[in-house]
């Protein structure tokens, strides 16, 4: 099956495909290795490692991935004394409205021949390396997938299906350069140079997955961050001069502002 997904794309969702094969999963190995999930044992589960390797085994009859890329960047009106959230925390759950939108594009292009099963964050699933495979960026010194289009504010989910879709991208070239901003501004030094993360350092990790207590060397590097953090992506100069997100459920930010760090304190 021919199709231009191109024609499917617009500013805010781009949409690629990537023929299923074998991912390369040394590093990712290696990282589990060394721990570097921290506590999230989830991501050593062999059945999940073979998955990650072999996309075929997520669907019986699955030929190609169709990734897609959601533009989420929007303008933040923090206020003094809030605690400071990631972007993406924001506005509502996108593991509700993201496999929707998805869903919906599906269906109303025949992208399937008799069944198809889409994946946000909820299968095991090498989203960043697939969509690079797929020629929707590069993935950055900061390991987040950078579009030369609209930078690395974005939604990564994709769609295993029983169709061909042909034509097939290249990946991109690596548009880093020598640029470390992400690097050098980490304030943990979470970042590594193979472009991968230590989670056990990671804010985002601390603030969002660890179910414990926040080791005392990172708590004292959060200032006001108290549910992920965006370091990386605001100084990648590739987040700068680009076009807002005109995507309705990104612009809600219904949980921006909501207690002040004074409030969150008392909270039991």
């Amino acid at each position: 099956m021919e199709l231009d997904l191109d024609s499917i794309s617009n500013d805010d969702v781009i949409v690629s495909s990537v023929r299923i094969g074998i991912s390369e999963m040394e590093w990712y190995r290696r990282w589990i290795l060394e721990r570097k999930m921290a506590s999230m044992a989830y991501m050593s589960n062999p059945d999940g490692i073979l998955k990650r390797e072999d996309p075929s085994l997520l669907m019986e009859g699955a030929k190609t991935l169709i990734m897609f890329l959601l533009n989420y960047k929007t303008k933040m009106d923090r206020r003094e004394g809030y605690g400071r959230i990631a972007n993406y925390a924001a506005f509502p759950d996108y593991h509700k409205f993201f496999p929707e939108l998805i869903t919906s594009i599906i269906l109303e292009n025949g992208l399937y021949r008799e069944k198809f099963k889409v994946f946000v964050d909820t299968s095991p699933v090498l989203e960043r390396y697939w969509a690079e495979k797929s020629g929707l960026g590069w993935i950055g010194k900061n390991s987040m997938l950078v579009n030369e289009k609209i930078g690395s504010f974005t939604l990564l989910g994709g769609v295993t299906t029983d169709i061909s879709l042909g034509t097939q991208r290249f990946p991109p070239a690596d548009l880093c350069g020598k640029c470390t901003r992400c690097i050098e501004s980490c304030p943990t030094g979470a970042i590594d140079e193979n472009r991968s993360i230590n989670s056990n350092l990671c804010i985002a990790y601390h603030t969002i997955e660890n179910k414990g207590i926040i080791p005392k060397s990172i708590a004292l590097t959060m200032g006001d961050m108290i549910f992920g953090c965006d370091i990386c992506n605001d100084v990648c100069p590739w987040n700068s001069n680009k076009r807002d997100s005109s995507l309705e459920m990104v612009n809600d930010h219904k949980f921006l502002n909501v207690n002040t760090l004074e409030e969150l304190v008392y909270l039991d």
